[in-house]
């Protein structure tokens, strides 16, 4: 350090402090007492929250033993100030509209377990769990809701699973305030909904599903690259918007049993879910609009004034940890092919932006690759395998034992 100059010591700590205010827009907060006002503005405003700490990706036990214990700590203060909410919606009821816990957090089950593998599934299912019991314990003592989010496209089906097989236990078997989150831009994410549609069913279970279109597009394809696998997602974003809809659709029609929030900027996307739900005869208060914190604010005051349930993901967290959350966000805001640029960057015509996705007539762009697409050389290695498929799994095991 007694090398660098004094100047370029300044420039640091200049840009530091630039990226802190930067990320207080997208951050609620470092510490839980930062994020308690916002929180409350929120509400105040007529919208609910979902909690998320940031510091997810554990690389130890005692890292996750931490992180479960910032979140044990978290529900403590909220549990504190909830009571003097005052419902949102419907007045007669201590729910907000009727129906959702005042309360909301989103946890990414890798935090609370550093060695979660698909290669080793019921095993981290297993180890897991034993961290996640006693945050639900204390999620259903306050009454409040548990979203298990689920990430990059190697843990999608370990943490699928590891939500059916948490509340098929006794303790937790109908707790009506849990749910998960799929990504409409995986090509398999029709079969995910169908399969927890139908799991949800025969255990007459009641859960929301957190509908999103994905933020993990040029990470995933480039391990898709890295493993000579084909990339999971859909290379057009029209067909993950055209997606979005045909699964908004299925989780309105199954509405019995599962609870549609619709995580989305996209105003197209928004209209339509009010008005499949209107066609389908689902009760306007029963469908849940989401929205990201420090972000599309002008859309959040339109919903709510048209008394649209809204609900505000809010992370928590430091700056380092959260620098990959910053990022997903900068590149959402700046990619041109997302709602929010060709709405305000690009200055599409309004009809344009409004257009049915799936619609043959559509407008001619740039042929985009996915990351690691592209000319393929006549040598290929072995795709290695996908342990997070139970097929393969399942045919090394009998392998072993042959």
């Amino acid at each position: 350090f007694k090398r660098i100059s004094p100047a370029c010591l300044a420039r640091a700590e200049s840009v530091s402090r630039e990226l802190q205010e930067m990320m207080k827009r997208f951050i609620a907060g470092a510490a839980p007492a930062e994020a308690l006002p916002v929180l409350s503005a929120i509400r105040d405003r007529g919208m609910a929250f979902s909690v998320d700490l940031l510091g997810e990706a554990v690389v130890s036990e005692a890292e996750a033993d931490a992180h479960g214990r910032r979140y044990l700590d978290l529900m403590d203060d909220l549990g504190r100030v909830q009571a003097d909410w005052k419902s949102l919606g419907d007045a007669g009821s201590e729910l907000d509209w009727g129906f959702a816990a005042k309360v909301n957090f989103s946890i990414k089950p890798s935090s609370l377990y550093s060695q979660m593998n698909a290669r080793a599934f019921d095993h981290s299912i297993s180890r897991a769990k034993e961290r996640l019991r006693p945050l639900l314990r204390k999620a259903m003592k306050m009454g409040a809701h548990l979203c298990f989010d689920v990430e990059h496209y190697d843990l999608k089906n370990l943490s699928l699973g590891l939500y059916r097989s948490l509340m098929e236990e006794p303790e937790f078997r109908g707790y009506p305030h849990s749910g998960t989150v799929l990504q409409a831009y995986l090509r398999e994410s029709e079969t995910d909904l169908r399969e927890l549609v139908s799991w949800a069913k025969k255990r007459r279970h009641r859960m929301t599903i957190r509908l999103v279109k994905g933020a993990y597009w040029d990470a995933e394809g480039v391990h898709a690259a890295q493993r000579n696998w084909p990339v999971p997602f859909f290379t057009d974003k029209r067909d993950t918007d055209a997606n979005f809809e045909r699964l908004a659709r299925l989780l309105l029609e199954n509405g019995e049993r599962v609870q549609l929030a619709c995580a989305s900027h996209n105003v197209r996307s928004i209209a339509w879910v009010m008005e499949a739900a209107k066609e389908l005869k689902v009760p306007p208060e029963k469908v849940e609009v989401q929205v990201l914190y420090g972000m599309a604010e002008p859309l959040q005051k339109a919903l709510v004034k048209a008394e649209v349930p809204v609900r505000v993901y809010v992370p928590l967290g430091e700056m380092l940890p959260g620098m990959a959350y910053l990022v997903r966000r900068l590149l959402e805001m700046t990619s041109w092919e997302s709602f929010l640029w060709r709405r305000f960057g690009e200055g599409v015509p309004e009809a344009e932006q409004l257009r049915n996705p799936g619609s043959k007539h559509r407008r001619k762009r740039p042929a985009e690759e996915a990351p690691g697409d592209g000319e393929r050389r006549p040598f290929q290695n072995e795709p290695q395998r996908d342990w997070s498929l139970e097929k393969h799994r399942s045919g090394f095991a009998d392998a072993l034992r042959k």
